[in-house]
């Protein structure tokens, strides 16, 4: 079987990166932007006014995972000599995934305007042997975005309908915007780990008393419902976070320096296992399985891209069925086509550098240009199954990247294929769903190519054209949808109906 545990590797939750720390940690982290001027009863200048004097502001806190330390952050919040503010983050974590822990670093700095709006950022994340950096700045609307390095480098331009808040720093202004129990307002975010505007909607709950640093204390609660999920954070009455928790009982706690720094700590539970779903029944064989139907149950949010050429889902029933190859009298390929999303699924992005100079060499090794776009995709995937050593990796490296390191789980396997697919000429997607393996689903990424009339699922990962029919597609199109898939953390369900061969 394909579905070894190298394969299972595959499946770090997108990152855990885009599924913990910039999903789960991410409505924690990246949307501490909208609380400072929620109140009708505070205008804006007033909110500016009184951010100031909460200049200067560290805060360390302790992150723990079910009651078990894994890792810290430091906050810090300052005026700029030439206006506005600058708002930093610094997050160290160690992560289990399948049997593996690795430290990863996540650091963030935003120059922010005098209504604490971005201006520019800084973002880099790193883990054993693989980083990523990216930085950006608003020209009017527009974000300036680059990403990698040198002869790396990648630039685009992100038009965006407001100027967007930064997640990090902005909640030290919380306790500017006093909201009455139930009230709550949206705000814009931009969340440079995965490269897409968010919307977060903050909620006041109620005051209430919590335990903080041997003190009780006096604190407001916020619900932040970001990407479909819902946060909790209790703030101090300088607006300072006291306290956080997320998904996968994910707890960040204020601490002192000390309390950060001693006893050290290590990784918490397996994340892979933690988000894994339980279908209530067995899958036979999944390689040989014409079709699957199951009972899903998600938010609207995370439900509304599920239909899809080879899904049919209604009533809160889905069914998979795995598509057949094109034959002889499908309609014959069209250059440049573009799509009704306004994309031709061939241009390059700061994940999928199919213009870079190496990938475009090997994709020319793999295949042929005389190659029919199928034959071109395969031999993709088979390449990519063949040349990937498959584990987790906690960053977002580039295909370029990846080529390199030749290491990667199915992130990298899909963002590869993509960009070695898309140099070759054939239009590729990334898909981001569930997969089942052994009794359970878990998240996973692979892609599809469009060729004679219709798209056909490959997956690098397993080594499967097309991909079996347990791959539930939930999300599609270019890199950054993964972030789509923030709705589904814990609170997607599946029950198994029928299985067909």
């Amino acid at each position: 079987s394909m579905r070894t545990y190298g394969s299972l590797a595959g499946h770090p939750l997108f990152k855990v990166l885009f599924a913990l720390s910039f999903a789960a940690f991410a409505f924690l982290f990246s949307v501490r932007m909208g609380w400072v001027l929620k109140a009708p009863e505070i205008s804006r200048e007033e909110a500016v006014a009184a951010a100031g004097k909460l200049s200067g502001a560290t805060t360390w806190m302790n992150i723990f995972q079910n009651g078990k330390k894994i890792g810290y952050s430091r906050r810090q919040f300052s005026r700029r000599k030439e206006g506005g503010y600058t708002a930093s983050e610094l997050v160290v974590m160690r992560l289990s995934s399948m049997g593996m822990i690795q430290e990863i670093t996540v650091s963030t700095v935003g120059v922010l305007y005098p209504d604490l709006t971005l201006s520019r950022f800084t973002f880099e994340i790193s883990s054993p042997g693989v980083s990523f950096k990216a930085r950006g700045a608003m020209k009017g609307n527009t974000l300036i975005l680059t990403t990698g390095e040198g002869a790396e480098a990648q630039s685009m331009r992100i038009p965006l309908p407001e100027r967007p808040f930064l997640g990090t720093g902005l909640m030290q202004a919380a306790s500017l915007a006093y909201l009455g129990p139930g009230q709550k307002k949206s705000f814009p975010v931009f969340d440079p780990a995965t490269m897409g505007r968010q919307t977060a909607t903050v909620t006041m709950r109620r005051v209430e008393t919590i335990r903080i640093l041997n003190e009780n204390v006096r604190a407001r609660k916020v619900s932040v419902e970001y990407g479909g999920n819902v946060q909790t954070a209790w703030l101090g009455k300088d607006g300072e976070v006291l306290a956080e928790e997320g998904l996968l009982g994910i707890r960040m706690e204020k601490a002192t320096v000390e309390q950060v720094f001693s006893g050290g700590f290590s990784g918490g539970g397996d994340l892979v296992e933690a988000s894994s779903i339980d279908p209530g029944g067995e899958i036979r064989d999944p390689a040989k399985l014409r079709s699957v139907t199951l009972r899903v149950s998600a938010p609207a949010e995370a439900l509304r891209h599920l239909s899809s050429e080879r899904q049919h889902f209604s009533g809160g029933v889905l069914t998979v069925t795995r598509e057949e190859l094109p034959g002889p009298n499908a309609p014959a390929d069209r250059p440049g086509m573009v799509f009704d999303d306004g994309a031709t699924y061939l241009e390059s992005d700061a994940f999928i550098t199919a213009d870079d100079r190496e990938v475009r060499s090997q994709a020319l090794k793999i295949a042929s240009p005389a190659d029919t776009p199928l034959e071109k995709a395969r031999k993709v995937v088979d390449w990519v199954n063949a040349n990937l050593e498959k584990k987790p990796v906690f960053s977002i490296p580039s295909a370029a990247t990846i080529l390199k390191t030749r290491v990667g789980d199915c992130n990298e396997h899909a963002i590869l294929t993509a960009a070695l697919c898309r140099a070759l000429g054939v239009p590729t997607r990334i898909e981001v769903g569930v997969v089942y393996l052994r009794g359970r689903f878990y998240y996973h990424a692979w892609n599809s190519f469009f060729s004679r009339g219709r798209w056909v699922s490959g997956d690098a990962t397993f080594g499967q054209f097309p991909a079996d029919a347990t791959h539930i597609s939930f999300a599609r199109g270019q890199a950054t949808r993964q972030g789509d898939m923030t709705a589904l953390l814990g609170q997607l369900k599946l029950s198994l109906l029928d299985q067909r061969y």
